[in-house]
């Protein structure tokens, strides 16, 4: 039995005007979403759409993480952490892009 699903979605910012902790909600609420759309349509296109937006969010959350060890570095223990947290950050792109290394 053959499914057919199509899904139209427009969603317009403003962000200017918003603070981290908005982007942060809106940011949660994409992954809660794909989430449940993943649970209830596991072998849908949309799910797979969700997942990869999923991933993108991941991606971006690693590199933020990198860019802010590196702005917090200050001694061998936080440069340590800032090279720690680039190479994690370049393998997660690495392998969501190339694939397995």
């Amino acid at each position: 039995m053959s499914q057919t699903y199509e899904v139209n979605y427009l969603l317009n910012l403003q962000m200017g005007d918003m603070k981290y902790n908005d982007l942060r909600k809106i940011e949660m609420s994409f992954v809660k979403i794909g989430n449940i759309v993943q649970r209830v349509f596991p072998d849908s296109p949309i799910a797979q759409i969700m997942e990869d937006m999923n991933r993108t969010i991941n991606l971006a959350r690693e590199a933020q993480m990198a860019i802010r060890a590196v702005q917090m570095a200050s001694g061998p223990i936080g440069w340590l952490y800032a090279g720690v947290s680039i190479a994690s950050a370049s393998l997660t792109v690495y392998e969501s892009t190339i694939g397995s290394y």
